[in-house]
């Protein structure tokens, strides 16, 4: 949800038409699936290669994190396309 939120905002704040600003909202949910792969993929392999306790902090806000992270720069990759495609 607070990726959702996010996505509205910078949607909002970065592109003028309402076109764009909904193709990027609706961006942010293919790209908070793409983060949370992400995250799984890295637990995955910590848990592999047996790196302590996943659960554990501070690992575990980390990789949390890396699903913002890794959506966001998305998004913001989506936002330079369609600032190029639209100007």
């Amino acid at each position: 949800m607070a990726l959702l939120a996010l996505g509205a905002l910078y949607a909002r704040l970065t592109q003028r038409g309402r076109a764009a600003q909904t193709i990027l909202f609706v961006a942010t949910v293919p790209a908070a699936l793409a983060g949370n792969v992400v995250r799984v993929v890295l637990t995955a392999l910590l848990v592999n290669f047996q790196v302590g306790d996943i659960t554990a902090e501070p690992l575990h806000t980390l990789l949390g994190l890396s699903v913002f992270l890794f959506a966001f720069v998305m998004l913001h990759t989506g936002s330079v396309i369609l600032r190029r495609i639209r100007p």
